[in-house]
Order: structure tokens, then sequence, then C-alpha cells
């Protein structure tokens, strides 16, 4: 008799349909600008088979267009690590190289699952959810997307840890996500200057990911995680900037005063190293989560539950 496993693991190949889109090589092609905007994200639909399987086993349908496509292989490029550090057991660079892509595009993927199963925005729909809106959704779509690829490679995801050292094969998995520059090749494209809001979006939104991979592997994983900007905005010659900015994360509704300064036009005008200064952000905001975590035994029974429950909304096993 076939196990109800094997049955299932023998239906998964009809379960996937990953597949390209591109224009009419018959008609005119669009303005490269116009192009990134409007013709750049692909579609992600996620349907039950049937109604007794609904929740269980869901089919994925992953539509890229030809220009994510594009921008992905001319982004792409080998993470900035020796080769030690990326934990390769690979017999040669390209098989290394092959694992880094493969990767990328998955958290790509659980990225856009959050947004459409969680969230429940898509491709039909996303342009009403603009400006803070869009700001607390891809918070939370980047954050979970680290845990969801955790998770994929069977790798022990803990909320309420103590320790000072983090998960080594985590971080090695992080680094090698570390591996493609298409959104700033396509920032590039784009024919208009960015505003003040844009530019701190990038930079808050490049800063929480760093730090929900810093939580990750440290063992502290968010349910929930947001970077804000404190300061004045004011007009300096007809452009709006920030000034007296300062850095207030926020996770698991804790609020945290980083101590640290706002340099989102500093990176953006490559004044500072951007590494160097999203390290010293994260170490400050971890040391201060983890003593709260420490004494507040309310907090950890909260953010233990709140990580099972999302792990669970995305039909995962905390463990």
């Amino acid at each position: 008799m076939v196990s109800r496993r094997s049955l299932e693991m023998k239906l998964d190949s009809a379960l996937y349909s990953f597949r390209g889109i591109a224009f009419d090589p018959g008609q005119p092609s669009p303005e490269e600008s116009d192009v990134v905007d409007n013709y750049f994200y692909g579609q992600l639909t996620l349907s039950p088979r049937t109604a007794r399987t609904s929740g269980r086993r869901i089919f994925t349908d992953y539509m890229i267009t030809e220009a994510f496509q594009r921008y992905s292989y001319e982004g792409f490029h080998a993470p900035a690590y020796e080769p030690t550090r990326l934990g390769s057991t690979f017999g040669t660079m390209p098989e290394l190289l092959a694992e880094c892509a493969t990767n990328y595009i998955l958290r790509n993927l659980f990225h856009n699952f959050v947004h459409t199963w969680l969230q429940g925005i898509n491709y039909s729909n996303y342009r009403r959810f603009g400006g803070q809106a869009r700001f607390q959704s891809d918070f939370e779509a980047d954050n979970l997307s680290t845990v969801l690829l955790a998770k994929a490679y069977g790798l022990n995801v803990e909320a309420v840890s103590l320790n000072s050292s983090p998960d080594s094969d985590i971080v090695v998995l992080l680094r090698r996500n570390r591996c493609n520059r298409m959104f700033a090749l396509r920032a590039r494209q784009r024919r208009q200057e960015d505003s003040l809001e844009e530019i701190e979006w990038r930079y808050c939104r490049s800063l929480s990911n760093y730090l929900s991979g810093w939580l990750v592997a440290a063992g502290r994983t968010p349910a929930s995680l947001g970077i804000y900007l404190t300061g004045r905005v004011i007009d300096r010659r007809g452009r709006l900037t920030r000034v007296d900015s300062e850095i207030v994360a926020e996770i698991n509704g804790v609020r945290i005063a980083a101590d640290e300064p706002g340099l989102a036009e500093h990176l953006t005008s490559r004044q500072v190293d951007q590494r160097s200064h999203f390290r010293e952000v994260a170490h400050a905001v971890d040391q201060r989560y983890r003593a709260i975590l420490r004494k507040d035994a309310a907090l950890r029974t909260y953010a233990a539950s709140a990580l099972v429950h999302r792990l669970r909304q995305a039909g995962v096993q905390p463990q």
C-alpha cells in the first residue's frame, strides 16, 4: 500500500509551476524606464488543489518577467567573502555560485509568498498599498522571508535565545544570499530623481534586512520588525533633508533607540561604509533587546508564541 506521504511526494511535480513571460516580439518594445517601472515584477498565484486539502497542499504558479530575469542575470555576482566563509563544500566555484543563485531566488519567492498568502497583497492590487502601508508590508515580508529561508534549509529558528554567539549555519546561509545587485541596477534605470522618502525607505529597508538576519542568526528571531528615523525634515535650498536623525528599531512591539545616527543620505552619496554602519547598529540594538528579553518573562513568552503563530500561518511547523 502506498503511504500518504509517498503519494504526496509524487504529486509535488504537479504542485509547482515556474515560467517566464515576455513582450510580443512582433510589437514595438517599450522604453527601458517604462519596463523597470511597470513591467518588472511578475506574478505569484497560490491556490489550494482541492477544498479537502485547503491549507495543506497549495498549487504555486510563479511567473517572472523578462526584465526580472534579465536584471537578475546581470546583477548576479559572487558574494564578497572567501569560499571558506561561505561554508563551501563544493568541488568547484560554479557549484557554489549555483547554490547562491538558488538561495537568492528562493528567498525572493518567500518574500512574494508573504505578500500574497499572509498579507493579501498581489499583482492586481499592490499599487493600492503605497506609502507607509508599503513600508510596513515590506518590513514584514523581508523579515519573514529570512525566517522561511532558514526553515527551508532545515535550520532551527529560535525566538528567545540569550546566547551571545550566532548560529554559524544561518550566518553562512545569509552570506550566500548577498549575491545580486539586480534592484540597484533597476534603480539606476528609473528616470526620476529620488525623493527623501525614497532614499530613507531604501536605507530603512536595507538596515531592517540586515538586522533581521542578525537576530535570526542570534536566536532572537522577531515576529515583527521595523526601522524608523527620528529628527526634523527641513527644506534646504529646495531639497528636503532630515537633520538630527537617529535610528529607532521595533522588535516584537518593543521600541529601541539605537543611539546611532540615521545616515540615509550619507550612504546614498557613499560617504559611509554601509556594512560597518549596519553592523554597529545591529550590535547596539541586539544588545539592548537581549537585555530586555532576559528581564521580561512575558516578552519571552510573547516572542516565542508570536513566531510560532506566524510560521503556522505560513503552513510551516515551528520545529
